[in-house]
């Protein structure tokens, strides 16, 4: 049975995950709201204009670029201005419609604007759908560090249309398969089975892809719900995250989020099997899909050493020390510290001499 919503508790609030069949129900579900600000993503501003040009006329529609590099204090301050412009206030519906930057950007303002706002969310891309929408997260960039700055914020309900995904270029499906690769690998072997048919069906827009988000997101809720705020076992959905962020920081962030994260993976688990933490067999088993279905010619050229300098700036790591994510096996997942030493450049090279080069 295809799971149509999903309800995700939280300390702050719990809150409902929805999927809806059609633009028109998403235009019903938002007309259906009163004293209405929109913090719309630049690119659906202008590629859904039936969308927009049957919304109540009353409502506020605020436009912003996102982008890795305007996931920063000026548009937050941009959207801080809206909302002080636009009188907004406890009685006010936020509605943030875009893909993750957006909703690192609402969310944070929302969180700090008058002590605190209900924001609704209507993620627009395949990595906001299956994994960012939940979870409270939201963070900016600062000083060319990711995600330095931050606050834990729950939507007040999250509403899934797939038809925003019809736009959406393949490399960026690509990046929100990359988490539903890592998700996968971390719920376990039934889940890793049926991997090759999601893949064969990558860019296809259909009740199976909207079972896989609803997947995603039940898998990520069990981890959240457990350790809402990022001190314990949600630590592993960080899997792969710490060389992705190198890896995006090296490409300055022309490699998509998903696709890093799922060549981070692809690192951490070669750094697995020389420290004899991973088998081989599940090595090559999972590093073919990968150079399969992420292939991405920016990591080219990238320097190991320039790798192993941004990890430091993971705000994960300490005393020098590199807290990893590892997969012993399909659904066993621990953190252990690595030292930035000489063995893990000399690793590190190895990896880019064998993939990159």
């Amino acid at each position: 049975m295809i799971k149509n919503s999903l309800e995700i508790k939280s300390k702050d609030k719990s809150y409902q995950v929805t999927m809806l069949n059609t633009i028109d129900e998403l235009i019903e579900e938002i007309n259906s709201f009163s004293n209405v600000i929109l913090i719309v993503d630049d690119f659906i501003f202008k590629n859904y204009k039936y969308l927009f040009e049957n919304l109540n006329k009353n409502l506020t529609v605020v436009s912003i670029e996102a982008s890795e590099e305007s996931k920063n204090l000026q548009s937050l301050e941009f959207v801080l201005n809206a909302f002080q412009s636009n009188y907004v206030n406890k009685s006010t519906t936020i509605i943030g419609i875009g893909g993750g930057i957006l909703q690192d950007i609402v969310f944070f303002a929302s969180h700090v604007y008058y002590r605190g706002l209900d924001v609704y969310f209507i993620p627009t891309t395949l990595l906001a759908m299956c994994d960012s929408c939940i979870g409270s997260k939201c963070g900016l960039n600062f000083n060319g560090f990711k995600n330095q700055i931050g606050a834990f914020h729950s939507p007040a309900k999250v509403m899934i249309w797939l038809g925003f995904l019809k736009s959406l270029p393949k490399e960026d499906f690509n990046s929100g398969y990359g988490e539903i690769l890592k998700l996968i690998l971390i719920s376990g072997k039934e889940s890793f089975k049926k991997l090759k048919f999601i893949f064969s069906n990558l860019y296809n827009i259909t009740s199976e892809l909207h079972q896989y988000i609803f997947e995603c997101l039940s898998i990520k809720k069990m981890f959240i719900e457990k350790d809402e705020f990022d001190v314990g076992i949600r630590r592993l959905l960080n899997y792969g995250h710490t060389f992705g962020h190198a890896l995006e920081l090296a490409s300055n962030y022309t490699i998509p989020h998903g696709v890093a994260v799922a060549r981070g993976m692809d690192i951490v688990n070669y750094i697995a099997v020389k420290k004899e933490l991973m088998g081989k067999i599940l090595y090559d088993e999972i590093h073919n899909i990968i150079i399969e279905y992420f292939y991405s010619d920016r990591v080219f050229g990238i320097c190991p050493k320039v790798l192993i300098e941004n990890t430091k700036k993971d705000k994960k790591n300490s005393n020098g020390m590199l807290n990893l994510v590892f997969l012993g096996e399909l659904g066993n997942l621990f953190v252990k510290p690595i030292q930035l030493d000489s063995e893990l450049n000399a690793i590190v090279s190895s990896y880019i001499e064998e993939n990159f080069c």
